[in-house]
Parts: C-alpha cells; structure tokens; sequence
C-alpha cells in the first residue's frame, strides 16, 4: 500500500474540515472472482476480472470534505465525518441499481506507521434515470492510543454493486501490460486530516489577579485558568469548590481542545480551602479535574503569647499569602507609637511579627494593614482587652484562707491555678494585670523549690511536611558581540539559570533579585516577587534579558538569588571591551606622529634649491640642451590624428619616423637625477655631522 501522505504535517487536531477537495487518483471496474469465498473481505481482489481499460474519474467534478471532532487526548475518541458530492458511472445493464460503498481509513503516527480501522459501509440506490452511484456520507470514530502527531487518511472505497465493482483511490498510473491499476496497486487519497494529541487533559491555574501565588485568592479577586487534551471546541463548565460548588461559568475550548478562561471569586464564595473544579468526558468516561484554590477570609491579628512590657508579639492569619504586612502599636487616639514592622506573610497567610515600644509608651492597640488591589487590608487588636500577658498571673499566691482574693489579680479569664491552701483561686478578670501581692502584716509564703518535669519535643509542623529548598545548577549567559559593542554601544546578552527544587515540599513564587555592576556591594537591578511553583526534584530554565549601559568597558559581576537559601545564590561574569575605539583611538596617534615625522625630517628650502642646481639661462634648455619629449616629432603626431582618414593634414610638411619620446634623451636624465641624489646625501651626511 503506497501513500504520498499529502498535507502531513505536525498541525494541532481541527475540527476545521479539509476540503472540499478533488481525492486524487481514480477508479478501476472489474468483476470479483466468481470462485472466491462468498465471506471474503470486500477489498480481495484475487482473481478479478478487469473491464476497464483506462483510468475511470471518481465521478462528475468530484469533491470530498473530511473532518475530525471529538477528544485530543490518550483514552479519547476522536470522531470523523467523510463527504463524498458524487460517484462513479455503473454499467447500465445491470437491473439491480441498489449497492454498499466501502470506506477504508488508515491512522498514520509520525513514523508514518498505520493502523488499519474497520471499513465504515454505507448503502446506496441508484436513481431511475440515472447511471452515477449517488453522494455519500460516512462517519466513524478511532481510539487515541498515543500522544503526538498522527492523521486519518482515507485509504481507498469499494462501490458494490450485483455483477460489478468499483476500487477507487489516489493511483493515477495504468499499465495493462504490467498490470497495475487501482484495484491491485492502490495509493493513498488526498484526503488526510493531521492532529496532535497529549498524554492527558490539564486544568492549570496560570494567574491569580491579586495574589502573588496560585493557591489562594480573595473574594473579588480573578482566578485566570488554562485547559488542554479537552474534546475539541466543546464548552467547559468551571467552578470554585469547598464543600459545595459554586455558580459555574463555561470555557470553550478551540479546536486544538485547549482554551483558556477567568473564573471571578464572587463576594459570598465560601471561605477555606477548595479548589477550581472542571468537569468533562474523556471518551464515554466522567472526568473531574481540580487544582487547589483556598478562598482567605478577613485577615486577623491576635496578641502572641510572649508578650510584655516592652515587647508586643503579635500572630495574624488570612493575609494574602507571600505579600508584606505592616504592624504598628498606637495608642488610644490611634496615633503610632514606636516603629512600624513589616513582615511577609506565610504561603498559608499567616504572620508573626514583634514590636519594641519604649516603657513609658502608652500601647492601647495593634493594627496591621496591607495593600490589595488598590484598596487597604486592616485588622486590629485591643491590648488593654486582649490580656498581653495571656494569663500567666491567675490565682498566684491566692486562697490563704477561702480563696475570694483569687480574682483581684487574675489574667487573661485564666484561673486554672489554685491557691495553695484550699481556695478555689479561680479568676474572671481579664487585665494584664501584675502578680498577686500578700496583704499587710501576712505571713511569708513558703514557695517550694522547682522540680524536674518531663519535657515533650514536638516536631516542627512544617518540617513533618517537608522544606522546601531552590538551588541554581547551572548560570550562562549567551548573546554574540555586535559590531555596536566594539564601537562603544551598549551591549546586551541572556542571563540563563537552571533552577531545581532540591527540597522535600513544593516551592509556590519563589523570589527573584539580580545585580549588574562592578564590586563586590552592587544594588539590585531587577527582582520580582514571584515567578512560578517547582515541584520536588523538578526543574526549570529562567532566561531573563541583561543589558549594560553605552561605553561599558572592563569586567562586570552579574549575580543574585532565587528564593531564600544559600543553594539559590549565583553569579558570573559579563567582559565587554569596545576595541575598535580603541583600534580608531591607535590609528589617529599613528597618523599624527606620521605627520610629525615627516615635518621634521623635511629637507629646508634651501637646500632643495642647492639640489636643483643653478636655473639654466634664458632660452637655453636644461641639462645637456635634450628634451625627453621631441616636440616637434609630437606637432606632427597630433596632426596625424586630425584627419580620421589618417591623412597628414598638411601633407606637405616634412615626415620622419623619430619617436615622441627621445630615449637617449630620457638616459641623460635618469643620470642627472642619480647625481643629484647622490649630491643630496652628501649634504645630509654633513649636516648630521
């Protein structure tokens, strides 16, 4: 089977149709092997009986149109649908006009290896009155087994009708003698339609306007999100999901199955953690598919537990997650008081942070605010009310007698320590108030001396879960010496880094700083506060454009960090000279101190006139009285060129064959100047002397 794969090329699975096409080729009529076995496959042409001797059309102006619909990705069904405007012409005699057209489609990979589907047979009847097999429409489906390029082909088509039959394809070479036609040597039709199928269908969460990570969002914010490996040009719903889903919106995807779609985060979305959900069909298979997605709540702040006097801890949760925060204490007008701190919030949105406040500072509260879209995030605390000392003071040294005493000093509604004697101790108060004092005139307290307790270690949360480690494997930087840099023009290259996480814990928008500069100590240039999330043993390329200034010149460090660890640091060396200044600069100071040189060592005019000798005396000719040009001879050359006929003009002048040039003449001189020369360096001699 020979095929000229027309069209194969790498494009993307369409639902666009291909045609309406001419097929290619043409038919053969013959008739099947009367002896053949009655189940045999319709396309066995053993045996066959030719009753044509040329190459039959397809029909009148034939025209095909195939498409493909359906799933693009491995475990889908990819679904095609074939047109064919005409057919053949059939022998008039026959007195049965009803018969069965058979379809062959092959599935061709890269490697142009095929996969036979099963013929897709459709009847047909000839109307009365007419000798042409009518239009026909077939449609099928196919598995996709594996990812990549490949294509549907139609292979050939058997019209069947009672006492003849048809093989139609893309061979268009006859040769009776050898015997190939259509029936025993097919070729593949013009009829292909390409695509590329993936491995899997993805939802993939691309950006969250207002976030800088792709796990939390905001009521307000916009979750934007990208699909592939969906059915072609079919509508996705998509939805926010906790414990309930809400109010889905659809994303419909092009022919490729990919698209793309923003999912708003309504005011009343439920908050915690969820995810984004898409539902869809993979072949007759329900498909969901969630990425993680927890909708923050209003941001808190609550007094730590370590608090004192001078130091104010304070914790917070439900902040936007990686993004700065400011604390401030103020006092009851609500002025500041003391520094403000600024910390990052967690990827979980939490923060801790410490204030130092002098110790007449009159703290009434702590509030913590932090940008969002262009509007202010702000939480509060009371300190008075919030009990900074969290309790650590309740019932001390209470219940001498009953116990009444116990609530004067109590902290934080603590009261879980008793007295020593017998009262209950228990205190409601909710101050921070100072240890319990022993009234006047009472006896001592016997305070008993410590005792060992057991110590129980717990283990760091986020170390169970695993740390999360950037580490940069690999710097260069590529780019090629223009021919600006060498005349001092700002020459540009490509930082690439190799980025791998090297950790246990999946690293979300890790940072990003870069410094250009000479020295040791050179501000950033560049940093971004995130700019993907790595898995756990992935890795990834970041290429990020470097650029230095007009009339750089010498060696300049290009280093930086990604993430926070000391395996996320890096640095190199960018060297840039732009020599052909230099080369210029060289060239100018060789032709000035050319030029001086040649001043210098210039003879004086006086002495070129002692070269030249004295002037010959007037109407005497120089030298031995010769002239090297015979001018008289010249007089009658030019005459010669007067006449184009090459006739003297005046013809009775007298004509001698001496030449222009007089070589005895042109000897002399040679000599005389060769004595002058020689003269010449005679007087050097005596004047360096």
């Amino acid at each position: 089977m020979g095929s000229a794969l027309p069209g194969f090329v790498g494009a993307s699975a369409s639902a666009a149709p291909v045609g309406p096409i001419d097929p290619g080729g043409g038919c053969w009529r013959y008739l099947p092997n009367p002896a053949a076995d009655p189940d045999a496959a319709i396309d066995d042409v053993d045996g066959i009986l030719a009753l044509s001797t040329q190459l039959e059309p397809w029909g009148v102006d034939p025209r095909m149109t195939l498409q493909t619909a359906g799933d693009t990705a491995v475990g889908g069904d990819r679904t095609y649908s074939l047109t064919n405007s005409t057919g053949p012409e059939v022998l008039p005699l026959l007195s049965d006009r009803e018969g069965t057209a058979y379809y062959y489609f092959d599935v061709l990979d890269a490697d142009s290896k095929r996969t036979p589907l099963e013929p897709v047979a459709v009847d047909f009847e000839i109307e009365a009155g007419k000798d042409a097999i009518p239009p026909t429409q077939v449609d099928g489906t196919f598995p996709i087994t594996a990812a990549g390029t490949s294509a549907l082909i139609l292979r050939t088509v058997f019209f069947d009708l009672p006492g003849q039959r048809l093989v139609c394809n893309g061979q268009d070479e006859v040769d009776l003698a050898d015997g190939i036609n259509p029936a025993t040597t097919p070729q593949d039709t013009a009829m292909l339609a390409s695509m590329t199928t993936v491995a899997a269908q993805r939802l993939t969460v691309t950006r969250v306007v207002g976030q800088d990570v792709l796990n939390a969002a905001r009521p307000g914010d916009e979750v934007e999100t990208s699909l592939s490996g969906f059915a072609s040009e079919t509508k996705i719903p998509l939805a926010l999901c906790g414990t309930t889903c809400g109010r889905p919106v659809e994303a419909t995807t092009l022919a490729d199955g990919s698209g793309t779609r923003t999912l708003p985060v309504p005011a009343d979305a439920a908050t915690g953690t969820g995810t984004v959900r898409a539902t869809t069909k993979l072949g007759k298979a329900d498909v969901v598919l969630d990425q993680p997605m927890r909708v923050l709540a209003a941001p808190t702040v609550r007094l730590g537990d370590t608090s004192d006097k001078n130091r104010i801890r304070v914790a917070g949760a439900e902040w936007d997650p990686l993004r700065q925060v400011s604390v401030t204490a103020v006092d009851g007008s609500g002025t500041p008081v003391g520094n403000a701190v600024s910390v990052a919030a967690a990827a979980t949105g939490a923060i801790d942070a410490e204030l130092t406040v002098a110790d007449d500072a009159k703290v009434a509260g702590v509030v913590a605010t932090q940008d969002h879209r262009g509007t202010t995030l702000k939480a509060t605390v009371d300190v008075a009310a919030g009990g900074a000392g969290g309790g650590s003071d309740a019932g001390d040294g209470a219940g001498n007698d009953t116990g009444n005493g116990a609530g004067d000093n109590a902290g934080n509604g603590a009261g879980n320590d008793a007295g020593n004697d017998a009262g209950s101790g228990a205190g409601t108060g909710s101050g921070s108030s100072p240890s319990a004092v022993s009234p006047p005139g009472a006896a001592p307290i016997d305070i008993p001396a410590p005792v060992d307790l057991p110590v129980t270690t717990v283990a760091d949360p986020q170390a169970a879960a695993g740390a999360a480690e950037l580490a940069v494997t690999k710097v260069s930087l590529t780019g090629s010496t223009r021919f600006g840099d060498l005349m001092g023009g700002g020459p540009d290259r490509v930082l690439k880094l190799r980025v791998e996480n090297v950790g246990t814990a999946e690293v979300v928008a890790p940072g990003l700083s870069i410094a250009v500069g000479k020295g040791e100590k050179v501000d950033p240039v560049y940093s971004s506060d995130g700019f993907a999330r790595l898995a756990p043993g992935k890795s990834l390329t970041l290429q990020i454009p470097i650029g230095l200034p007009a009339g750089a010149f010498g060696v300049y460090t290009i280093s930086g960090q990604v993430g926070e660890g000391s395996s996320g640091a890096f640095s190199t060396t960018f060297e840039t000279y732009p020599w052909g200044l230099f080369a210029l600069n060289a060239l100018g100071v060789l032709l000035i101190a050319f030029a001086i040189r040649r001043r210098i060592f210039a003879p004086a005019p006086s002495r070129v006139a002692s070269l030249a000798g004295p002037p010959p005396a007037a109407g005497a000719s120089s030298g031995d009285g010769a002239a090297v040009i015979d001018l008289a001879v010249l007089e009658r050359w030019w005459a010669l060129q007067a006449d184009g006929e090459g006739v003297p003009v005046n013809a009775g002048a007298d004509m001698t064959a001496d030449a222009v040039v007089d070589v005895d003449a042109v000897e002399r001189w040679l000599e005389r100047c060769s004595a002058r020369q020689a003269q010449g360096d005679q007087i050097s001699a005596k004047t360096t002397s």
